[in-house]
């Protein structure tokens, strides 16, 4: 099955890409999961039972299409704004598709061993590409275009991680923006990617809340 294909290719790219900042072939392999398509609120696919062991096909209804977009109804005067909007999106997204993959909502910090229902940095990273793709797609970014898929950490001090990137389109400056360092499930945080690259756990003190 293709799908299935799919998902052993990805975890491969996954495993070599932690220890490289290259994600573009990553991307390749996860766009051909559309057969040439483009992700749509219709028709788009969501990873989870950490490490994407699952792939679910969802179809967001007008109604909660709307509701997604909702935060990105007034143009923001400024990109960080902007990432404030997008991420509020992303949380509602979430909500929608995790009751469809009836997916308990990730652990803080949790990265290694978890539980099949959960989401991990994998699941995660994957899904909300894919949101901001679909945002994009729509025309509702103006001040940023969605990235790759940065990775970071290492297996010998077990932190490794992934997240989609979000990338200013006036200065190339770029963002990670990482549900699992979300709280109480709020939208997820936005950080300089050189941060998000650094030092782990990352210092909340310098990101964006959203």
């Amino acid at each position: 099955m293709k799908i299935r294909l799919f998902v052993t290719a990805l975890l491969a790219l996954l495993a070599a890409g932690c220890a490289s900042p290259s994600s573009s072939l990553y991307l390749k392999e996860y766009q051909a999961l559309y057969h040439g398509r483009e992700p749509t609120p219709s028709d788009f696919f969501t990873c989870h039972h950490w490490e994407c062991k699952s792939i679910e096909r969802v179809s967001l209804t007008p109604e909660e299409w709307g509701q997604a977009i909702a935060p990105l109804a007034a143009t923001a005067p400024d990109a960080r704004s902007e990432r404030r909007q997008i991420a509020q999106g992303v949380v509602i997204m979430e909500g929608f598709t995790g009751e469809r993959m009836a997916a308990t909502p990730e652990l803080q910090g949790e990265y290694f061993g978890g539980d099949s229902d959960e989401l991990d940095c994998i699941d995660d990273s994957i899904n909300t590409w894919v949101y901001m793709t679909m945002l994009q797609h729509e025309g509702l970014l103006v001040h940023h275009k969605v990235g790759g898929i940065a990775h970071g950490g290492s297996l010998l001090t077990m932190d490794i991680r992934n997240s989609a990137v979000l990338v200013v389109m006036a200065t190339g400056e770029e963002f990670a923006i990482d549900p699992t360092q979300a709280k109480d499930g709020g939208p997820p945080p936005t950080f300089p990617l050189a941060l998000w690259e650094g030092d782990w756990p990352p210092d909340m003190t310098k990101a964006e809340h959203n």
